[in-house]
């Protein structure tokens, strides 16, 4: 099972083993974008140009500790944090 998403009870999930892999993109990313479409929309422009399309990376238990988006949406995750940490020092 592969999900779409970068919501923590989908992080929780996949650390689980519950699901298989995540897609994944940036929100900060997706949030710089919007700002600047926003701008743009606000001064009288047309925002049309402005796309929300965001690269996507596929995450599995094995790489999720390693991935940057993971290590930001985790913060202020202590538990799911440690436990991700833990994992990646155990072989599979």
């Amino acid at each position: 099972l592969i999900g779409v998403s970068e919501e923590v009870d989908e992080l929780r999930a996949l650390h689980d083993g519950q699901i298989d892999a995540l897609v994944i993109s940036d929100p900060r990313e997706l949030w710089r974008r919007a700002m600047q479409a926003m701008r743009v929309a606000l001064s009288g422009g047309s925002a049309s140009g402005y796309s929300a399309q965001l690269p996507v990376q596929i995450i599995s238990r094995e790489t999720m500790e390693r991935n940057p988006i993971v290590s930001m949406l985790m913060q202020g995750e202590a538990p799911l944090a440690a436990s991700v940490a833990a994992h990646a020092h155990v072989a599979p």
